[in-house]
């Protein structure tokens, strides 16, 4: 199929219609950034910027290929709890390495520890699939499966690693014009097993939440990133507009409840606070929707039965009853895309960083910069790797009889380069935090819709 559509969303829709600062100056950003290093990243434009700084489309003059600059701004670097999603998020993509998942390709070298400003080297992409929804073009199930197909494929490199992403939404799937899909913004993804005692700093868009943390579930595991790619993968087939839209904690269960249905009692039991829990059995049961006819294939025509099932197995109020990652992908709906020989491990590992109480700011600060040096020591070693050895005589000889007798060519393999935008941070409506609510409110729902 084709993705011609993606495009059309690059030239009529630009992907960060940002709110540059007009002291983000180009030329300043350029040459404070020379003072880090040698000049291989040449800046061409500011493509957007938000509360975590500015990012810049740049050439990497050493492999000819566009990159995303990702300038930290030092504001981060004065609060401990946004010093530590960087630190996540650099750890996290420094480890991971998977085609459906960003990739982290350097940090330049800041002076010493103490640094107030960071400049990371990131895959760059041409636009996400917010903007994809919302410049209502027309695509087909197939993207559809496609891009789920993707997303499940990160995921499962995702998940193999312990790691639960926690803010799976439509701002944070990067696209490009050859449909290439990768998974970003992990400075909320917590370690499986670790998660903070409170969900205080949990402030993902409400709308793709699972049950169990719309109902503060204190032990939720990677089943709430099925949960989000199911909306992700309802929104595709409800006309673009979210599944479920709560206003606020409440009317966000309301929502689910409505969509898919009173659970069962047992079910309930082991979801979430015992207030949620009493206010869930309060309300009058509810059916929940005829998926059949609820949702609907881009083109208007009806889903397949097996992209109903996939879509309600995502969906389903029970963690332990919801589809796994591994199960999705082997799932009859996505057959004629799975291959299990070309999904990539990812070895767990442990981030010792999740489950500490890092308020120090220079300690956070320490690590970071750590980090950069390990990712450095990285790429040196993998430039000295894929650098050509002196060719011995035997293979000079070669290479001569070759030549002369015309029988073969040899010619480098140009690589193919990105080029397009990059989410950036700031994106206000969905960072929004929820509005307090009680669960004490009366179950049939009328003050929460209100």
């Amino acid at each position: 199929f084709s993705c011609i559509l993606l495009l059309q969303v690059v030239v009529s829709c630009p992907k960060m219609p940002s709110k540059v600062k007009p002291s983000h100056n180009l030329e300043e950003v350029a040459a404070h950034m020379r003072q880090f290093e040698n000049g291989r990243y040449k800046l061409q434009r500011i493509i957007g910027s938000g509360s975590y700084g500015i990012v810049l489309e740049a050439l990497d003059t050493k492999s000819e290929e566009k990159v995303a600059v990702k300038r930290v701004s030092p504001e981060i670097f004065q609060d401990s709890l946004l010093a530590r999603r960087i630190l996540r998020e650099i750890k996290l993509l420094a480890h991971f390495d998977h085609e459906n998942i960003i990739g982290l390709r350097d940090i330049l070298m800041p002076h010493n520890e103490d640094f107030d400003m960071i400049y990371i080297i990131m895959d760059i992409m041409e636009t996400d699939l917010k903007a994809i929804l919302k410049s209502g073009q027309e695509i087909t199930e197939s993207h559809v499966q496609y891009f789920i197909y993707q997303i499940l494929r990160g995921l499962d490199c995702i998940h193999k690693a312990d790691v639960i992403h926690r803010d799976l939404t439509p701002s944070n799937i990067l696209l490009n014009t050859n449909c290439d899909l990768k998974i970003c913004d992990f400075g909320l993804a917590r370690e499986e097993g670790k998660q903070e005692h409170e969900l205080t700093d949990y402030v993902v868009m409400r709308w793709y939440r699972a049950p169990e943390l719309v109902m503060e579930h204190k032990h939720y595991k990677t089943h709430v990133d099925v949960w989000a790619c199911g909306c992700i993968m309802g929104e595709m087939f409800h006309r673009a507009k979210p599944v479920f839209p709560g206003k606020d904690r409440i009317h966000q269960l309301d929502v689910i409840l409505e969509i898919i249905g009173t659970p069962l009692d047992e079910d309930i039991a082991k979801v979430g606070s015992q207030a949620a829990q009493k206010y869930i059995r309060r309300k009058p049961k509810q059916k929940g929707v005829d998926f059949n006819t609820y949702f609907a294939a881009p083109d208007g025509k009806p889903l397949s039965a097996d992209g109903i099932d996939l879509l309600k197995r995502m969906l389903e109020f029970s963690p332990q009853k919801r589809i796994t990652v591994h199960e999705a992908l082997n799932h009859p709906y996505l057959a004629e895309l799975h291959d299990p020989h070309d999904e990539a491990e990812c070895a767990p590992k442990t981030f010792s960083f999740f489950d500490c109480e890092l308020t120090d700011i220079q300690q956070v600060k320490k690590l970071i910069f750590q980090e950069i040096q390990a990712i450095h020591k990285r790429n040196t070693h993998k430039e000295k790797a894929s650098a050509p050895a002196d060719p011995s005589p035997e293979m000079t000889r070669e290479a001569s009889t070759i030549k002369r007798d015309g029988n073969a060519s040899l010619k480098p393999e140009a690589e193919t380069g990105r080029t397009g935008f990059l989410r950036g941070e700031g994106d206000g409506e969905d960072m929004a935090a929820d509005a307090d609510g009680d669960w004490s409110d009366d179950g049939d729902g009328d003050k929460a819709m209100s």
